[in-house]
């Protein structure tokens, strides 16, 4: 457990020493968003306790009408932009600016 502490520590303070040299920068690079999704799944994967719960078949049902919803949600996205994506895709491939 200590070498978990450690480990945390060392991830916090490098956290902090970053952001000082981005506030004088004031750039964020991507190594920024990766430490702090790092350090937010340690943090998470720290704290999980046993739940002692089940999963019910109506929570099924719902999980596969989101999964669902989101599949449609997209296909219509893709259908009202359709023209905009063939538009860009020929601007691509001819190099034409019109």
């Amino acid at each position: 457990m200590k070498i978990f502490y450690a480990i945390i520590e060392l991830l916090v303070f490098s956290y902090f020493h970053m952001s000082q040299l981005w506030r004088v920068t004031r750039m964020r690079s991507r190594s920024y968003y990766i430490n702090v999704l790092f350090i937010s799944l340690i943090v998470l994967f720290a704290s999980i306790q046993n739940a002692y719960a089940y999963l019910d078949p109506g929570t099924g049902s719902y999980i596969f009408q989101v999964i669902i919803a989101v599949a449609l949600g997209g296909l219509f996205v893709l259908k009202l932009m359709w023209h905009k994506l063939v538009i860009l895709i020929k601007r691509i491939f001819t190099g034409k600016k019109n």
